[in-house]
């Protein structure tokens, strides 16, 4: 299961997936509705894959809490 971390024009998307080309290639064709108004302008930041779904579920919601992406990038980018 990964957790990544994509970067939207000035907005940032932070969510899991357990397929992280497929969930990128639908940002970008805009057929998710958060990503829809990006227009197909998405750029991965950062990703981590993680043993379950579960331990990704927990480290989004912990990153989402932050309310600051810098801080959510550097956090993602720093787990070993």
């Amino acid at each position: 299961m990964a957790l990544d971390l994509h970067l939207a024009l000035r907005s940032t998307v932070l969510h899991r997936s357990d397929n992280l080309e497929r969930r990128i290639a639908e940002h970008k064709r805009g057929s998710n509705h958060t990503t829809q108004r990006f227009g197909g302008q998405i750029e991965l930041v950062a990703a981590k894959e993680l043993p379950s779904m579960a331990e990704a579920s927990k480290l989004e919601r912990a990153l989402k809490r932050k309310k600051n992406p810098r801080l959510a990038i550097s956090m993602l980018r720093s787990i070993s």
